[in-house]
This record gives C-alpha cells, structure tokens and sequence, in this order.
C-alpha cells in the first residue's frame, strides 16, 4: 500500500514536472526517491534470492536426511535377518547335539556289561583293566564310524569312553589323533593341537605320531610362525623317512622364504 502511494506521489510529480507546475528542486528530490525505491526493491529481490536458497539447501538436506534413514531402515533389516539366520542355526545345532547325545546314551546302553550273575568263564588273568562285557573293537569302530559320518561330538565322546573303558590298549594313541581331527574339523584348533603333540609326546613310536606332529605345526603357521617352525625341524629330525618329513622340509623352506 504504502509502495504504491510511493509510486503514485512520483508520477504525480512526474505530471507536474511535465506540465511546468514543479521547481527543479522538487524533480531532484523525486530523483532521490526514485533512487532509493530501486534500492529497496534491489535489496528485496536480493532477500528473496537468499530465501530461495536456503529453502534449497534445506530441501536438499531433508531429502539426504530421508535417504540416509531410509539406508539406515534397510542396514537395519538386513542385521535382523542375519541374527534371526544365526539364532536358527544355533537352534539346529542344538538339536543335532541333543539327537547326537541321545543316540551315544543308548549306544552305551547297549555296551554295558551283563550283571555279575550273566557273565560265564571270565578269565581274571585277560583283564587290562577293561570293562567286563565292553567289546573294545565295537566301541572303537562306532567311533570311528561317528566321525566318518561327520558326527564330530558323537565321535569324541565314543573315542573318549573307549580311552576310559581300555587305557592300556594299543588304539589309544590312533583314539586321541582322531580326536584331534574331530576338533580340527569343529574349528577349535587350540583344542585340536593339544591332542595331536599328546599323541608325539606321549606315542613316539605310534604310526600316528609324525602325522600328529605335521598337523600340529600347520595349525601352528596361521598363529605362531616360529613355533610351526620348531615342530616341522622335530618332525624332519626324529622322522626323517616318513612321508611328513619330506612335506614338512617343504613347509620350512616356504615358511623361510618369507
């Protein structure tokens, strides 16, 4: 309003001029004023451009904003899903375990010694300190069998009852190799190397300790280098004829290349 009374005392005066009715002072004076409207209304279209901008810019900024929590949403999602995948295997696995544990519990059922009053023509001076009734072969072998089928656990609880059922017999050291590669086949290498250099250790001449002793340092060269090391010199000197003596001169000369 007040603009265009602005503009209408201007093209009076404007009029006026024309007509001869206004001083040179007064046209000056409309001059000035004519000046400073263009001004202001410079000054106007400047602030509206600056409006327009950070309009933009805030527009501009609410939709990165939008994208971003929409690409959080779906980050978001996809970790639901792989816990909801790994909350399912741990469900499964403890299944399989619970399935695996019944069916050693009735094995045993099945292994255990008839009562005193069954057991005909025992032969006292034969024990070696066995169960009575316990078939040594039958329990190794469904032992053995559990592992070759992939029953990891079954397979380690079966060679552990045999190595407390028969602690003198001559499968013994072969009963903790095998353990140790059920734990190697499981991912639990700490557990896998124990058994594998209780078998060199305590089985030197065992057919099963140069291959224990190979494995062990493998196991050795993810983690601890120098001490793979160490083993594969032990393998190639206490056995230098067996066929891991020559891969483990092989592994030392790779490992010293390095």
């Amino acid at each position: 309003m007040v603009l265009r009374l602005f503009l209408f005392s201007i093209l009076t005066a404007a009029a006026l001029a024309l007509t001869g009715c206004v001083s040179p002072g007064q046209v000056n004076t409309m001059d000035v004023k004519l000046d400073s409207l263009k001004q202001a209304n410079t000054d106007l279209q400047r602030k509206a451009a600056s409006l327009e901008k950070a309009y933009q810019a805030q527009l501009e900024e609410n939709q990165k904003m939008g994208a971003e929590l929409k690409s959080s949403i779906r980050e978001l999602s996809r970790k639901l899903e792989v816990v909801s995948g790994r909350v399912e295997d741990v469900n499964g696995r403890f299944d399989y375990l619970f399935k695996n544990w019944e069916e050693f519990r009735a094995r045993l059922q099945n292994l255990r010694p008839p009562p005193d009053s069954l057991i005909k023509n025992n032969d006292p001076g034969s024990s070696t300190g066995s169960s009575p009734g316990v078939d040594p072969k039958q329990l190794y072998d469904n032992a053995f069998m559990d592992f070759r089928r992939g029953k990891y656990d079954l397979a380690i609880a079966g060679f552990a009852e045999f190595l407390e059922t028969f602690p003198n017999s001559e499968l013994n050291p072969n009963c903790h190799f095998w353990i140790g590669e059920a734990f190697n086949n499981k991912g639990m290498a700490d557990s896998a190397v124990g058994r594998y250099l209780l078998v060199a250790q305590n089985f030197p001449r065992s057919e099963k300790a140069p291959t224990s002793l190979y494995k062990a340092a493998q196991l050795f060269e993810k983690k601890d280098p120098p001490v793979a090391i160490r083993y594969y010199d032990m393998l190639a000197d206490q056995y230098p004829t067996s066929t891991e003596a020559k891969r483990a001169k092989e592994r030392l000369a790779a490992l010293r290349r390095k």
